[in-house]
């Protein structure tokens, strides 16, 4: 942002913040995707191309405070992965 950055109008203002909000999204999205070292659903990596539950059946979550991401298990209340997989057969 420039020093003039109040001669901005009101909506080019809201574009700026915007634009700052999807540049954050976009970095956690990024960031998450290295951590995770498997492939799982849309995202496929082909060095990891397995899922591996054991090591990542959770959520990973980034704050602005903290570079690394908090791992967060997932609680599975109706259906395990093991069940999933016989329904897609």
């Amino acid at each position: 942002m420039s020093e003039n950055e109040g001669d901005a109008t009101p909506l080019a203002w809201a574009d700026i913040l915007n634009m700052e909000n999807h540049l954050d999204v976009s970095e956690a999205i990024v960031n998450g995707a290295l951590v995770r070292k498997e492939s799982r659903g849309s995202h496929y990596r082909s060095d990891f191309p397995d899922r591996d539950d054991n090591s990542y059946l959770c959520n990973f979550v980034f704050t602005k405070d903290s570079p690394a991401p908090e791992s967060r298990e997932v609680v599975l209340a109706r259906m395990k992965p093991e069940d999933a997989e016989k329904v897609g057969t």
